[in-house]
C-alpha cells in the first residue's frame, strides 16, 4: 500500500501535478512524504491477542468445536487448544485494528490520487457509429443458427 502511494506521489510529481487544485475535504490533510518503517504491524498485533489470559478470551473449546461443526471441519481433540489460541489471537488483533482511531494519522489512511488533482480518462463524443455487422461477426463463427452463435450444449436435463 505504501509503495502504491509512493509511486502515486513520484508520478504526479513527475508529471508537475499540484495537488492543491481541488481543496481537501474538511479534516483531511495533504500527503508530502511517506514514512519509511509502518506505524504498526500486524506480527505485534497477533503476538499481543496470543499473550492473552483466560478472563479476556471470547471463544471457548465448546464454542469452537461447535463453530467446527458447522463449517463441516474435523478438528481433533489434541489440535483444539493451538487452533483455540491462534483463533482467539486472530479476534484479539481484529478488536485492536477496530479500536485504533482513524483521526490521529490520516495520512496512513488516505492519499491524493491523480483523480483528485483533475487528471482524468477523457471521455469520447456521444456519437452514432456503423451498426448492422452481424454478418462480420457471424463470420468467424463455426456454427450459426440465424442471427446467433450455435454453441455446444455444457448443461444436462
Amino acid at each position: 500500500m505504501r509503495q502504491l502511494h509512493r509511486r502515486a506521489l513520484r508520478t504526479s510529481a513527475a508529471r508537475g501535478l499540484s495537488s492543491t487544485a481541488a481543496p481537501l475535504p474538511e479534516g483531511l490533510r495533504e500527503i508530502v512524504s511517506v514514512p519509511r518503517t509502518p506505524s504498526w504491524s500486524l506480527k505485534e498485533l497477533h503476538q499481543e491477542g496470543a499473550q492473552l489470559n483466560a478472563a479476556d478470551s471470547v471463544l471457548t473449546e465448546e464454542k469452537l468445536r461447535e463453530l467446527a461443526e458447522l463449517c463441516h471441519l474435523h478438528v481433533e481433540d489434541e489440535k483444539l487448544p493451538g487452533l483455540l489460541k491462534d483463533v482467539e489471537s486472530i479476534i484479539q488483533c481484529t478488536k485492536t485494528i477496530q479500536a485504533m482511531t482513524l483521526n490521529e494519522n490520516m495520512d496512513d489512511v488516505y492519499a491524493k490520487s491523480d483523480f483528485d488533482a483533475g487528471v482524468v480518462a477523457p471521455l469520447r463524443e456521444d456519437v452514432v457509429t456503423e451498426g448492422d455487422c452481424a454478418e462480420k461477426v457471424l463470420a468467424n463463427a463455426a456454427e450459426k443458427s440465424g442471427y446467433y452463435f450455435k454453441v455446444p450444449k455444457v448443461l444436462q436435463d
